[in-house]
């Protein structure tokens, strides 16, 4: 996987032509399977005012010590191409239509955290650049824990519209609350008959998911002691009506000391007296926070 799995995430594209002309887009691959296969959906703006879109299916092949993918780029048939790899994060495809010179692509992850995707086709025995398109993270992943720094995390005030504000608000009174070791805070945002969840990460085995009253998590942070940290990053709101559901990675310290990290997943109701925390169920990752 370390052959191509610095394409995973989801990106936003810029593209070039040879004209100058600039297209611009959205990426996403992510491992789907089992981790067996990666899955590659696009949709941009072309150029010309065209539809732009793409949808795919590729691995690296063990066996083979190759690349593999199959693309939908439109009604007609998928576009099947193998290739080779110099190393983790450089490969390169190449197919051959019939009677049509050979084509590829060159992917390179760069030192800065982007990727570079060269289109070329053979041009009598030369390559010649058709499309250079450079990816950007569309979401920045997390910082890695660094011991006695607190990282500031995302809040309300990154939200995308006003409405996901009054949703990532309540968090941040939730995480108030924690830091602040202020029970009343936190009984302002969990509804009265809310309930929490713990399930540990980091093994394929089934493992027990451990079942937490608010009252005994209201009186654990409440009892006083450091101020515990909960920064979130890259939060996935989802609203609809008086139902949301936010789904965050996090990281937790006890002071300014590292503890763990993991996913939130919170689902929340719009009550008379405003939106509440009915559900939140989270994982454990004691290792492997700087790879998240």
């Amino acid at each position: 996987h370390e052959r191509i799995g610095f394409l995973v995430g989801e990106w936003r594209t810029t593209s070039e032509f040879p004209g100058g002309e600039v297209g611009q887009g959205e990426l996403s691959y992510r491992w789907v399977l089992d981790g067996s296969w990666m899955r590659v959906e696009f949709r941009g703006d072309h150029p010309a005012g065209s539809p732009w879109e793409a949808q795919g299916m590729q691995r690296w092949n063990p066996d083979e010590e190759a690349y593999e993918a199959w693309v939908f780029g439109g009604a007609g048939p998928p576009l099947h191409y193998r290739g080779s790899s110099e190393g983790p994060g450089h490969f390169s495809v190449t197919w051959a239509p019939d009677g049509a010179p050979a084509t590829g692509i060159d992917y390179h992850r760069q030192d800065d955290g982007t990727v570079l995707q060269e289109n070329w086709v053979d041009d009598g025995g030369e390559r010649r650049t058709t499309l250079r398109t450079r990816y950007q993270p569309l979401r920045p992943p997390p910082p890695p824990p660094t011991p006695g720094v607190v990282p500031a995390g995302d809040s309300s005030a990154d939200a995308a519209t006003e409405e996901e504000a009054e949703i990532l608000a309540v968090l941040d009174r939730l995480f108030l609350g924690m830091r602040q070791r202020d029970a009343s805070v936190l009984e302002e945002v969990l509804h009265a008959d809310a309930h929490m969840f713990v399930a540990p990460s980091g093994s394929d085995a089934p493992v027990p998911v451990t079942v937490r009253s608010t009252e005994s998590f209201i009186a654990t942070v409440g009892a006083g002691g450091e101020p515990l940290h909960e920064p979130y990053f890259n939060p996935e709101v989802r609203i609809d009506g008086h139902l949301a559901y936010v789904w965050t990675f996090y990281h937790i310290y006890r002071g300014d000391t590292f503890g763990h990290c993991g996913h939130d997943a919170f689902t929340l109701v719009r009550t008379p007296e405003g939106w509440k925390i009915v559900f939140l169920a989270y994982t454990v990752r004691p290792e492997g926070c700087d790879e998240a």
